[in-house]
């Protein structure tokens, strides 16, 4: 994407695909607003690509989270009494992979834009500690260095992100990264609603989602800024 007309067709289609896949078209960052924020920004171009792949990856775990949903829904409601033993037992495994499937994808999916989001504020406070951050053996320490220098988080929202990323590393990534696996069980075995583990990855979502409400509104405030100038 080269041109604003770009900026303006992508997230039309982008929208639209949101609300077909995720059932509602969420919108915490308005791409064309922060491209115009960014025209005469420097490493406007390098910011730019951040909140790009940022607001995409937001908007395929929304969507995760939406197919989740669906799945839990069909395995409590589906009819199994016009079905044979094996049928049964077929169209119950198909709808439990598919909620194992879109868990998982979930998990490394809402880990990796953790990094993303850290990276983007490394790169507005500190555009030359950026490949420093990329490299380093603990992101969620020199993320939280920089940014508790800077003025965008408060001294409060930082400890959160911090403690929340390390609250599910310890429960899920770290066990279906580098483990045999935690959310298997819950999979493919629950038979309770209230015990089932897909439940607290959804939980996960509200501090993403208060995060991408900051990102969105501070570069709406630079835009309104320069439209007054």
């Amino acid at each position: 994407m080269n041109t604003r007309e770009d900026i303006v067709r992508f997230e039309r289609c982008f929208l639209s695909y949101l609300e077909n896949h995720g059932g509602y078209a969420i919108q915490h960052i308005s791409l064309l607003r922060t491209y115009d924020a960014l025209q005469n920004t420097p490493d406007g171009g390098r910011i730019f690509s951040a909140i790009l792949d940022i607001s995409i990856n937001l908007g395929l775990i929304w969507c995760d989270t939406a197919e989740m949903g669906r799945c839990i829904n069909q395995v409590i409601q589906v009819d199994f009494a016009d079905l044979s033993e094996s049928e049964a037992t077929q169209k119950s495994f198909e709808l439990r992979m598919k909620l194992h499937h879109y868990s998982n994808a979930y998990i490394f999916r809402y880990r990796s834009l953790w990094d993303k989001i850290m990276g983007l504020f490394v790169l507005v406070l500190a555009p030359t500690e950026y490949e420093k951050f990329c490299s380093a053996n603990s992101k969620k320490r020199f993320f939280a260095k920089i940014a508790r220098n800077g003025a965008m988080l408060s001294y409060e929202i930082v400890e959160q992100i911090q403690s929340a990323i390390q609250k599910f590393d310890d429960m899920f990534r770290t066990a279906e990264a580098h483990g045999t696996g935690f959310l298997r069980k819950s999979s493919f075995v629950w038979t309770e609603l209230e015990t089932m583990d897909q439940l607290k990855l959804i939980d996960y979502w509200n501090l993403l989602n208060q995060i991408a409400h900051i990102i969105g509104e501070l570069f709406d405030h630079h835009k309104r800024i320069i439209d007054e100038n």
